[in-house]
């Protein structure tokens, strides 16, 4: 018998802790998924207050939308294809903007060990060899 068809007491014999273990998670609420579920039903409903044309779609639509039109999948493109649509278009040459943030340096100059005494010393200037950070 394959290990897939095998009840959970054969399948885990010897391991009386683990099926327990497991049984408690069968038991546990998807709390997770219901906050998911009830915040977006919630900005559906929201948005459809607004008057503006809203409709949703789901997983599969996106799929065959992606692959009628000759989209790559790429999830900065997956906007292009949920719902009902007649076509999709996008610039081959059209990429993603990517982001980076980069922090500031830090403004203390002394470092301090755990009794409060300076322990290093940190430089002035925050360019080195003409450069800084996010360059």
């Amino acid at each position: 018998q394959k290990k897939g068809a095998q009840p959970l007491e054969a399948f885990l014999r010897g391991k009386p802790e683990q099926i327990e273990r497991i049984r408690r998670q069968l038991k546990a609420p998807l709390r997770d998924a219901a906050a998911v579920n009830t915040t977006r039903w919630a900005l559906f409903n929201a948005l459809k207050k607004t008057g503006l044309p809203v409709q949703t779609g789901t997983g599969a639509q996106t799929k065959f939308n992606r692959k009628a039109f000759g989209i790559p999948k790429e999830h900065w493109l997956d906007a292009l294809c949920v719902g009902r649509i007649n076509g999709a278009d996008h610039p081959e040459d059209m990429g993603v903007l990517q982001v980076r943030c980069t922090g500031r340096g830090s403004y203390q100059r002394t470092r301090l060990d755990k009794y409060g005494f300076p322990r290093g010393y940190l430089m002035r200037q925050k360019r080195v060899h003409g450069f800084a950070t996010g360059d």
